[in-house]
């Protein structure tokens, strides 16, 4: 072994950080194998003696001897290791590439124990319930189940594994996994036999219910379907995988869609009569427009249970996922219950207060969800005028999928690209990056220019050709050339731009002000009112319709307060530290205040308290409920 492995156990005293740094000295198998070992027999115990067709025996037989036992050596140095060691072994020996491919994430003991527990009080089996994780992984799901049924039934831990615990994973090394860490378990119990066939290698999404239930043995389904799903956009899928899916769904497929919302599909598809599902997925179930069709259809079967939400508290440390359990099935109900917990623990998930939300009062289009009286208010801030998409336009910014490349510096009478290249300045517009700004002293210090290689032609910007390039800005084209394998690596290599030195996207060619500019993602609402014509990206604009009564003034004194912000904190996507989401889809339903005429003339005056107060007794909305959700001491950019 080479000699720095010591130091490198010592620096990452757990197993999965440790075979992570040994993938270089031992094959895959050889690492699983040596992890096996080191759990069957640790240091100054007897090897355990394994029977030939057991599942251990098996992939310990598939490895290479010298390279496991070098492995094992080093995993020895830790001592003994618990099953969920093993578990966090398992997954680490997924190359990370695969695991983003797989979508596989290490589940905390204290979401599966809630995932089970709730499911178990929506279920209707009168004895003890078959649960089925349908991706299980390497198994974690499924052991934690079978302790708890052994447990709350008085059941041998065999028992279990041959009645009540099915696992189904279309990855074979997973599902290896699986069988070897449940008879692990076994042998926790003095249990040394080969465990029950019980976790099988299918592909949930693409094979029919019933065929997994003959699989399993079942008749008419499971009383539990209990998992944490992948979630891979289906455009990163194998063009064959994402076809199948595309013919088995189409009918709820719609913008960027993940697995994990049609694993919620083939939860429900799987249950027995009474069952019920419980799922940890992405929050922005309730809000995507991609998951629009799925809401109809969970609205429909009113099959919604319960929904815990976690906001934009971060489950899985090592994945950029926003997540919420889902609870469906079992008997069906006229409401929902709801909570959201902001710092999840198990006792917080266990004494949170669930408010009851009537599905009736839910639309398709996007659920809004929260507790009384904020789910009452979120209804008046929608309706009490007209939205605010009618009374502005509201629209993203451009997008070159390259900004480095095509963004510029205005010195005066040059220009020269952000790595220092000089260009026409004629070939470039006036570009403000809305990230960047978090003032008004920012806009107006903002030297920034863009590539534009358009020209206004029958009423539309239209790419100039290579050769009009050459001719016009031969600086600009130069820089944009010695660029070019970036620029044709956009949209991972599959671009649709006109061309190579062209935009990524269509969009934002034309910025018209005044207008209100806005991060995609803020702390607080912080609209910035821009009166010149420079174009603008990583961000929207809001300006007011010809038609509106509403001036400039008016909207950005209506966007900049605490009203906007408690309503966007209770509908919109949320993440990492707090930061809302200003996206046009979450703004856009947000009423404009039935304010007469006068009142809209003085409103851009009024102070921050005087303009909240009005504004509170314009929707209807106490102003200790705003408290409640974005105190005052977060006073909104004003």
């Amino acid at each position: 072994m080479p000699n720095s492995a010591p130091s490198r156990s010592r620096r990452d005293p757990t197993p999965g950080s440790l075979l992570t740094a040994l993938r270089g000295d031992a094959s895959l198998p050889s690492l699983q194998a040596a992890l096996i070992q080191a759990k069957l027999s640790p240091p100054g115990q007897p090897p355990t003696q394994l029977i030939a067709d057991s599942w251990l025996a098996q992939a310990i037989k598939q490895a290479d001897r010298q390279e496991t036992e070098r492995a094992a050596g080093e995993l020895a140095q830790l001592g003994p290791l618990t099953l969920k060691q093993v578990e966090g072994g398992f997954e680490s020996l997924l190359a990370n590439d695969a695991k983003k491919k797989r979508g596989a994430v290490y589940t905390p003991d204290y979401i599966i124990d809630a995932l089970l527990q709730g499911a178990s009080e929506h279920c209707q089996a009168t004895t003890a319930p078959v649960i089925c994780d349908p991706a299980c992984g390497s198994g974690g799901f499924l052991l934690r189940a079978a302790r708890l049924l052994a447990t709350r039934h008085n059941l041998s831990p065999r028992q279990v594994l041959e009645q009540l615990i099915v696992g189904f994973d279309k990855d074979p090394q997973a599902a290896t996994q699986a069988r070897c860490l449940l008879e692990l378990y076994l042998h926790e119990q003095a249990d040394i036999g080969r465990a029950p066939d019980c976790v099988f290698e299918r592909d949930t999404l693409l094979t029919p219910p019933d065929k997994l239930w003959q699989a399993a043995g079942k008749a008419s389904g499971f009383d539990i379907v209990a998992t944490n799903p992948p979630y891979i956009k289906l455009q990163n899928l194998p063009p064959e995988e994402r076809q199948a899916l595309e013919q088995s769904y189409g009918q709820f497929l719609r913008g960027s869609y993940s697995t994990g919302m049609l694993f919620i599909l083939a939860a429900t598809r799987l249950l027995a009569p009474g069952g019920a599902a419980a799922l940890i997925v992405q929050n922005n179930l309730f809000t995507s427009l991609a998951g629009e069709p799925l809401r109809r259809e969970l609205l429909r079967d009113h099959s919604v249970r319960r929904i815990v939400d976690f906001g934009d508290a971060r489950i899985f440390p090592e994945a950029s996922a926003y997540t919420c359990l889902l609870f469906l099935g079992g008997e069906k109900q006229p409401s929902l219950e709801y909570v959201r917990i902001e710092q999840p623990t198990a006792k917080a998930i266990q004494d949170a207060p669930l408010s009851l939300i009537p599905t009736d009062q839910l639309r398709a289009r996007k659920w809004r969800l929260a507790p009384a009286p904020h789910f009452e208010n979120l209804q008046r801030l929608e309706s009490a005028g007209p939205p605010l998409g009618t009374v502005a336009r509201i629209q993203v910014g451009f997008a070159t999928l390259k900004d480095a490349v095509f963004l510029a510096r205005d010195s005066g009478d040059s220009c020269e690209s952000l790595d220092g290249a000089p260009i026409e300045r004629e070939a470039t517009r006036p570009a403000i990056k809305v990230a960047d700004l978090t003032s008004d002293d920012d806009l107006a210090a903002n030297t920034l220019r863009v590539i534009f290689p358009y020209e206004l032609r029958e009423g539309r910007h239209q790419l100039l050709a290579e050769n009009q390039m050459q001719r016009r800005f031969p600086a600009a084209l130069a820089h944009l050339a010695r660029h070019r394998p970036e620029l044709e690596q956009r949209d991972h290599g599959r671009s649709k731009a006109e061309a190579w030195y062209a935009w990524g996207r269509t969009q934002g060619r034309i910025a018209t002000g005044p207008k209100l500019l806005t991060k995609t993602f803020d702390s607080r609402p912080r609209f910035l009112l821009d009166r010149s014509d420079a174009l603008f990206c990583n961000g929207y604009s809001v300006t007011p319709r010809p038609d509106s009564p509403w001036s400039i003034e008016a909207l950005s004194r209506l966007l900049n307060t605490r009203l906007l912000a408690y309503y966007l904190k209770l509908t919109s996507f949320q993440i990492r530290g707090g930061f809302l989401c200003f996206q046009k889809n979450f703004l856009e339903g947000f009423a404009a205040p039935p304010l007469s005429a006068a009142q809209l003339q003085s409103f851009p005056t009024l102070s921050n308290a005087a303009a909240e107060r009005l504004l509170c007794r314009a929707y209807g909305v106490n102003r200790a409920d705003l408290d409640e959700v974005w105190p005052a001491g977060k006073q909104a950019f004003s």
